[in-house]
């Protein structure tokens, strides 16, 4: 009987409660909350989405167009999204659906949430998006930390994380520029015992691990001449040389020249090294 109570009991109310019910799947069908578990409640994200929210809804500055919104909230959750740690992405996109952040938002999030997943997965598009901003910026190489940042404008901003996000990922291009922006910065260009220099060689280095192939060239030709960046030294010019040739490098009249200062068990044994010793250890410095 009490369920009977709450039966409708005329054929209008069957429509509204047909049309209730119709309401509530479609709402249901369209809740991007559907099927996920919000985000913890301790979690908070970067206060730099809670800004460009904010600062979407009312606008940047007075006399903004609705396109100039959209440019600015773009550039702004693309920095933003530099700036974030992987695993907090998903969780800021869930945060930002309880918080019921504004659908236009939302969108441009999600696009650019996208976009920041396929600069991790793909070097080359990463080092292509740091030149792309760095070009709009009116930026240039050799690179300078802190004369990027000095121009305080959005683009140059995203430049300046998205170069520092390459070299975290330990991305070739990226690396060999940050080592020759250590070489540029030693009077006369010669390398020495300084921070600076120490710097350029464990730069090089690491953009030759890489796979960087200008720095394998040069990597060669110091350990196999006199008076260049780095000791002489026939075993690490061999190194290298073999790293070159696995990677189909035209290197065969380095080898030539090195070849005859080792003998095969020392051409063997260099060749089976699996990573060479650091610049700070004997025999990297020149002088």
């Amino acid at each position: 009987m009490a369920i009977r109570n709450f039966l409708p009991s005329r054929p209008t109310e069957y429509v509204l409660l047909i049309l209730a019910a119709a309401a509530v799947a479609v709402w249901l069908l369209h809740d991007p909350m559907r099927g996920l578990d919000p985000p913890p409640e301790a979690f908070e994200p970067d206060q730099s989405f809670d800004t460009a929210h904010v600062f979407w809804v009312r606008g940047w500055t007075d006399g903004d167009t609705y396109e100039d919104k959209l440019k600015r909230l773009d550039l702004e959750l693309a920095r933003a999204l530099v700036l974030t740690k992987p695993k907090d992405i998903p969780l800021t996109w869930r945060y930002g659906l309880a918080q019921k952040w504004d659908p236009t938002y939302m969108e441009i999030l999600s696009r650019r949430i996208e976009w920041i997943a396929a600069l991790h997965a793909s070097p080359d598009r990463l080092w292509q998006e740091v030149l792309a901003f760095k070009e709009t910026a009116g930026l240039t190489f050799p690179y300078r930390p802190q004369a990027w940042m000095d121009e305080e404008t959005i683009t140059s901003s995203i430049a300046f994380h998205l170069f520092h996000l390459a070299l975290d990922l330990n991305n070739p291009q990226a690396l060999f520029v940050n080592a020759m922006s250590y070489r540029a910065q030693i009077p006369g260009g010669i390398p020495s015992r300084s921070q600076t220099g120490f710097n350029y060689r464990e730069g090089l280095l690491d953009a030759a691990h890489a796979g960087h192939e200008e720095a394998i060239r040069m990597l060669i030709q110091g350990h196999a001449e006199d008076g260049g960046d780095f000791q002489k030294d026939p075993a690490r010019a061999w190194y290298w040389i073999a790293q070159a040739r696995e990677r189909g490098m035209p290197v065969e009249q380095w080898a030539a020249a090195v070849a005859p200062h080792l003998t095969p068990e020392e051409r063997r044994a260099a060749e089976a090294l699996e990573k060479p010793p650091s610049p700070h250890q004997a025999g990297y410095f020149t002088r």
